[in-house]
């Protein structure tokens, strides 16, 4: 899994929306 701004892969998650799971860039 990438940031799809950064291209980190330093994701975290961060809940859900929609069902689909959320993600948080640790770098940007």
């Amino acid at each position: 899994m990438q940031c799809p701004e950064c291209g980190s892969e330093h994701i975290r998650k961060n809940g859900h929306r929609r069902g689909q799971q959320n993600h948080l860039c640790v770098d940007c």
